[in-house]
């Protein structure tokens, strides 16, 4: 798997370096394939559905010139193309090294295995820490020859807000991965994982919930059955409530292979600390106090172990690749923060950004709207060409170009855009961002033609009421098709 990996990584970077060592010896396109472009695209639109509100750029990447253009100045909601500012924002204020820092502090010195104090856990809003990590941090403090706390353990959350979902975003999306709660202190991606089994014949199915908590409680009225799906298997948790309880109901076929899913947390660091506190007892560390959240970390106190993410450029992949808007959005708050030496909220966050587009872009406040770093509020508003100056701000920078571009879905092979564009000339030659949400799709990025002109490309879809997969196949990837099939 690592070694496919790198393949891809390899790959993807050679494609790109390909475009623009191409810039220095081809042709631009001609009138004749501008206009062949023209009536395709107009013709692509009108077999999939001609009052769909769409808006398309098209432009060279060797003389920055505009190929095709519909709508280009029109505002899309642009779901989760808006990571492309958020991935370019990060890399330029922050750099591809930055790394999060979690830390356990105490407020009190340490004699005889014995923390006369208590101990602090202090999150920087690092999207990617696991069980693992926490493991590793209890295991620092074992080191140290600590086995006993007297005092309390304390959740600093003060990098960030306590606003854990952002404007605009849909109040019914439930207890989904993709709809987990922001906060500085994260663990698992605030979910936890449940996996149920069938057991015997009449009997409750067996349920493994990963990581193994008290955090989370599990209400169990299933039975395995012989015939699967009567009624079908249920797994949910209790969100509407702000319930950690999940209600598993339904049957599980008897012969049937585990069911899994993955559900978020309410209070996410609550959920870190109790982790935390659960593991301390797996390393026989004796602990009495409580859990004390919202309180920040004494002055006099000092770091007894730390845990840093790997660095930055490896996030954005995850971001990117994955289209992950937990990972979007800590990374958004961390630009409020350091921008303006304010807590990381929605607000810090949108300065921020606002700062990137006026002052790298040249795109001023009224010309867009942007109040998240995912793109999954639906207050949302960018136009195509926006998203095509920010893709040649990209190209124009070498150094900024091979970062960002290997980080990118490439086009039959991984991430978002693993199932799509399989075969044909668009095939691993596309690498771009994917948008999608109920009634949006989206689609921006890099790509060449068979006579090597590199392009960036912008296509954006509002306001459907068919399913957005049909456009995706339908109209961007044969946009993309017939764009790669250039000569």
């Amino acid at each position: 798997m690592k070694s496919s990996n790198l393949f891809n990584n390899i790959l993807a970077r050679t494609v790109f370096i390909s475009f623009l060592l191409s810039a220095f010896s081809l042709n631009s396109v001609s009138p004749e394939q501008k206009t062949y472009i023209k009536q395709s695209i107009k013709s692509l639109i009108n077999n999939v559905d001609p009052n769909a509100h769409i808006g398309v750029e098209i432009v060279s990447l060797r003389d920055h010139e505009c190929i095709y253009q519909k709508n280009r100045d029109q505002l899309f909601i642009p779901a989760s193309v808006l990571k492309l500012f958020t991935a370019t924002a990060a890399l330029t204020y922050l750099g591809k090294d930055y790394r999060f820092i979690t830390q356990i502090l105490s407020d009190a010195p340490v004699t005889d295995g014995i923390v006369h104090g208590s101990l602090y856990i202090k999150g920087s809003g690092d999207p990617s820490l696991e069980t693992k990590d926490i493991v590793q941090l209890v295991s620092n403090l074992k080191e140290l020859g600590i086995n006993e706390i007297h005092g309390d353990i304390v959740v600093d959350t003060s990098e960030f807000d306590t606003m854990h979902f952002g404007p605009g975003w849909m109040w019914d999306e439930g207890a989904a991965s993709f709809n987990a709660p922001i906060d500085a202190l994260t663990v698992n991606h605030n979910c936890v994982k449940v996996t149920v089994s069938p057991s015997h014949l009449g009997a409750a199915p067996l349920v493994v919930l990963t990581p193994s908590t008290n955090y989370m409680g599990i209400d169990n009225q299933a039975l395995t059955s012989e015939i699967d799906g009567s009624p079908a298997l249920r797994i949910a948790r209790r969100w509407l409530a702000r319930e950690n309880v999940i209600d598993i109901t339904g049957s599980v076929e008897l012969e049937s292979v585990p069911k899994q899913g993955e559900y978020t947390v309410e209070k996410p660091a609550l959920y870190a600390a109790t982790l935390f506190k659960e593991l301390l007892a797996q390393a026989s560390i004796v602990f009495r106090g409580t859990i004390l959240k919202d309180r920040p970390v004494a002055k006099n106190a000092h770091i007894l172990a730390s845990h840093a993410s790997e660095p930055l450029e490896n996030l954005l992949k995850t971001m990117l690749k994955n289209s992950d808007n937990l990972y979007a959005e800590c990374l958004f708050k961390k630009l409020g923060k350091i921008a303006t030496e304010e807590r990381g909220s929605w607000q810090t966050g949108k300065k921020a950004l606002q700062g990137f587009f006026e002052n790298v872009l040249g795109i001023t406040t009224d010309r867009y709207v942007v109040v998240d770093g995912s793109g999954f509020s639906r207050y949302n508003l960018i136009s195509p060409h926006q998203l095509v100056m920010l893709l040649d701000y990209i190209a124009k920078d070498a150094l900024l170009l091979g970062q960002l571009t290997p980080l990118l879905p490439l086009a039959g092979v991984d991430g978002t855009l693993k199932d799509r564009l399989k075969e044909g000339p668009a095939c691993r030659n596309v690498q771009a961002k994917t948008g999608t949400m109920t009634g949006v799709s989206a689609l921006a990025g890099f790509m060449c033609t068979k006579s090597r002109e590199p392009l960036a490309f912008a296509v954006m879809i509002n306001g459907v009421t068919k399913p957005v997969r049909e456009y995706k196949l339908l109209l961007e990837d044969q946009i993309c098709t017939l764009l790669a099939d250039l000569e």
